[in-house]
C-alpha cells in the first residue's frame, strides 16, 4: 500500500461573488498572480497554501524580500530561498526531480504524474521582478567603484549569466513540469513581458488579476477586451479568476483571510 493520500480535500480558496467557494483542485494548472502593491497578492498566497499544505504537497519558495512573505509558513516549506544567490541551485534541483519523475512515470506507463508515486510540489515565486533584475547590493557596488574595475565587471557578468539561467530555468519548469506533478505559482507587481517574459507567461495559464497599475495589466492578465472589470475591484484580496478553479472566463471573487 502507498504511504501517500490520493484524495484530495478541496479546502477554499475563496469566495465568489454568489457566496459559492472557490476551490483550485490538484493538479492545479500554473498560476500567475498580477497585482499592485495592497492589492492582496499576499492575501490570495496565503489562502491558497492553507488549502494545499492540507494536501498531498509539498512546497518550495522564493522569497526574496529577506523571506518575510513566506517564513510565516514554517516547516510547511521544504525550503525558501530569501536571497538571490540560492535561487539557480533550487530550479536546478526542481529541474533533476522532475526528470526523475519522468523516469518513473515512463516505468509505470504514466502521462501524468499519479499522486500514489509522491507527493505533488509547488513552488511559489513570490514577487517575481526580485528574481528577473540583478541584486541591488551589487548594482550599489559597482556604482561606488571605477567603471574600469575589472573585478566589479566580472562580477556583474556573472550575475546577469545567473540571471538568465534562473529565468531559463524557471520557463522551462513551465513548460515541461506540470505532468510530473509540479506547480508553479508566480506573483507580481508588474506582468509585463520585460518581467514575466512570454515565455513563462504563457505557461502560467491559471490567472488570479487583482487591482492593476495600469488598464494594459487587465489585458495582459485576463485577454483582450477585458478592461472593462477593472471598475469592479474595489478591496485588497478581490480580484478575477481564469483558466481555474472551474472558470474558463474571468470571474470575480474575494481571497479568504488566514
Amino acid at each position: 500500500m502507498s504511504m501517500f493520500r490520493k484524495e484530495t480535500r478541496n479546502i477554499p480558496v475563496g469566495t465568489f461573488l454568489d457566496g459559492t467557494p472557490m476551490t483550485i483542485d490538484l493538479p492545479s494548472e500554473h498560476i500567475l498572480i498580477g497585482g499592485t502593491t495592497g492589492s492582496g497578492k499576499s492575501v490570495f498566497i496565503n489562502a491558497l497554501i492553507n488549502a494545499w499544505c492540507q494536501e498531498n504537497v509539498l512546497f518550495y519558495g522564493i522569497d526574496l524580500k529577506n523571506g518575510v512573505e513566506l517564513s510565516d509558513w514554517g516547516d510547511t516549506f521544504e525550503d525558501i530561498c530569501s536571497e538571490v544567490g540560492q535561487v539557480t541551485d533550487m530550479l536546478a534541483h526542481l529541474k533533476q526531480v522532475v526528470q526523475v519523475r519522468y523516469h518513473e512515470m515512463n516505468k509505470h506507463g504514466l502521462r501524468k504524474w499519479d499522486p500514489t508515486l509522491g507527493p505533488y510540489l509547488c513552488l511559489i515565486v513570490d514577487e517575481l521582478a526580485e528574481m528577473s533584475t540583478l541584486p541591488i547590493e551589487l548594482l550599489l557596488d559597482a556604482l561606488s567603484k571605477p567603471a574600469s574595475d575589472k573585478g566589479v565587471s566580472a562580477e556583474v557578468r556573472r550575475a546577469k549569466d545567473q540571471l538568465q539561467w534562473r529565468l531559463d530555468l524557471l520557463a522551462s519548469l513551465a513548460a515541461t513540469a506540470r505532468a510530473a506533478g509540479l506547480i508553479i505559482v508566480c506573483a507580481s507587481q508588474f506582468v509585463s513581458a520585460q518581467i514575466v517574459g512570454s515565455a513563462l507567461r504563457s505557461n502560467l495559464s491559471g490567472r488570479v488579476c487583482l487591482q492593476q497599475s495600469s488598464i494594459e495589466g487587465y489585458d495582459l492578465m485576463l485577454g483582450p477586451g477585458n478592461r472593462d472589470l477593472a471598475g469592479m475591484i474595489s478591496l485588497p484580496g478581490e480580484g478575477y479568476v481564469r483558466g481555474i478553479a472551474g472558470c474558463i472566463q474571468p470571474r470575480l471573487f474575494r481571497s479568504h483571510w488566514i
